[in-house]
C-alpha cells in the first residue's frame, strides 16, 4: 500500500465537497473555536501552519495555501509554509509587481482572475513569482497595526470556485490566524535572542581565556629569564 502526500489528502478532501455544503456543515463557530484551541498549544511555525491548513480545508474550497512573513528590515517576503503541487515559492525583497506585494501595499484582500492578470502583466503593473493560476486570491494578516504576513491560494484548473465567499471566508479568520503567528513568531524570537546571548557569552569565555593564555606565557618567559639572571648575578 503506498502511502498519501498531504497535498493528495488535502484534493481528496477537496474534490467531493461543495463549498456551500461545506459552508453549512462547519459554522462559523466552530472554526473559530478550532482556531482559538491552536493558541493553547505550543507548536513550531510550519506545526502551527498545518493545522490551520487543515481546519479551513473543512471550512472553505482551498485547493492550495501560501503563508508568508512580512519583514520590514530589509522589507522582504519570508515564506514559512506552502501546500502546491505546482509551485514551490521562494523568498524575496518586496519589490511591488507581486500578487503578495500588492496585498501588503493596498493593506486589502486582492481576488483576481487571469484575465485581469493578463491586463497588468502587459502593463508592466505586474510581475509573475511562481507558476501562474486562473484565480488568485490574498488575505492580509494584520497584527499590532500592521500586516505582518499575507495568506494566498490559487487555482490552476477552476477559474471560478474561488469567488468572493472564499473571500469573506478568509477574511473572517485572518484575525486569529494573524493573532497565532504574531504569537509564535514572538516566542521564536525570544528564544533566538536567548540562544545568542547564550552563545555571546561562551564566545566571551573562550576570548579571555585565549587571551589569559596569551598573556601568561609571555610572563611565564619573562619570569624565567629574571630567574636564571638572578641566579647568574648571585
Amino acid at each position: 500500500m503506498t502511502g498519501k502526500s498531504s497535498s493528495d489528502e488535502a484534493d481528496a478532501r477537496i474534490a467531493d465537497r461543495s463549498p456551500a455544503n461545506v459552508r453549512e456543515g462547519f459554522p462559523n463557530e466552530r472554526v473559530l473555536r478550532e482556531l482559538s484551541l491552536l493558541g493553547t498549544v505550543r507548536l513550531s511555525m510550519h506545526e502551527l501552519e498545518t493545522e490551520v491548513d487543515q481546519i479551513l480545508q473543512d471550512f472553505t474550497y482551498l485547493p492550495n495555501i501560501f503563508i508568508c512573513l512580512i519583514e520590514e528590515d530589509p522589507l522582504r517576503i519570508r515564506f514559512v509554509y506552502c501546500r502546491d503541487k505546482h509551485d514551490r515559492p521562494v523568498d524575496r525583497p518586496i519589490d511591488g509587481k507581486g500578487l503578495k506585494d500588492q496585498v501588503y501595499q493596498s493593506q486589502r484582500l486582492l481576488l483576481i482572475c487571469r484575465p485581469d492578470a493578463n491586463q497588468l502583466l502587459e502593463a508592466g503593473e505586474l510581475e509573475n513569482h511562481g507558476v501562474p493560476s486562473l484565480v488568485w486570491l490574498g488575505v492580509p494578516l494584520w497584527s499590532g497595526g500592521r500586516i505582518i504576513s499575507v495568506m494566498a491560494t490559487q487555482d490552476y484548473i477552476h477559474p471560478d470556485k474561488i469567488t468572493e465567499a472564499e473571500e469573506a471566508q478568509l477574511n473572517l479568520v485572518a484575525p486569529l490566524i494573524a493573532g497565532l503567528v504574531e504569537r509564535v513568531e514572538s516566542r521564536m524570537g525570544h528564544h533566538n535572542q536567548v540562544r545568542y546571548e547564550r552563545k555571546r557569552r561562551q564566545l566571551k569565555k573562550a576570548l579571555f581565556g585565549t587571551i589569559g593564555h596569551e598573556v601568561r606565557s609571555p610572563l611565564s618567559v619573562v619570569q624565567g629569564y629574571a630567574e636564571l639572571l638572578s641566579g647568574g648575578l648571585t
